[in-house]
């Protein structure tokens, strides 16, 4: 039960730092067509796209930088709050804060396969995953409570000896397997998510 409930507080930790990384990109960018601005929803941006970012500007789609150097925010991936410099040709992700001048990028992904999207996609594979481990360590400590219940009575009644009987009861109790495994396996889903692997 302990198990299952710090799971559930960091799953939703987990759901939540995504939902701000979502929240962080724009919805809309401004695509260079034929020498003019044209403002689209960042579903319709294709790879290949160039589209010009305003000072202060989020990148919407993981892109690659057309000018020489800029300076950007990525701490909404990174969690790091120094700017970085990124010169020609390097990767900017999207929701990545422009902090310099206005800026020409060309679309290196769309919205449905951009670093937040497959970082969404990555969380909701590894909780099917993380569900399966966990009925696996769920029937091993039911097993365990068992045998080590059936153990503890039988030292008892053979030696008498209460503490010994509770020493083998704490020794043999899966309380360790029915927390560890959920909690290691979400705490390293958040993390993981926060660096954006």
């Amino acid at each position: 039960l302990l198990g299952q409930l710090f799971k559930s507080y960091i799953t939703f930790r987990v759901k939540q730092a995504i939902t701000d990384m979502t929240k962080s990109l724009p919805n809309t960018a401004f695509l260079l067509k034929e020498n003019e601005l044209q403002e689209v929803k960042i579903d319709e941006i294709k790879i290949g796209d160039i589209s010009m970012v305003k000072a202060g500007g989020r990148i919407a789609v993981d892109s690659v930088l057309l000018e020489t150097e800029a300076t950007f925010d990525e701490s909404v991936i990174s969690g790091e709050s120094k700017p970085v410099v990124r010169k020609r040709g390097e990767k900017i992700i999207a929701g990545s804060i422009n902090l310099g001048d206005d800026i020409t990028v060309k679309a290196q992904g769309t919205s449905q396969n951009s670093t937040i999207a497959q970082i969404q996609n990555l969380v909701k594979e590894s909780e099917l995953k993380t569900a399966s481990l966990s009925k696996f360590s769920d029937k091993y400590a039911k097993i365990t409570s068992i045998v080590a219940l059936i153990l503890v009575i039988l030292i008892y009644l053979l030696h008498q000896n209460l503490l010994q009987a509770l020493a083998v009861w704490v020794a043999l109790v899966p309380v360790v397997f029915a927390i560890i495994v959920p909690v290691a396996t979400t705490i390293g889903i958040a993390l993981l998510a926060k660096r954006g692997v």
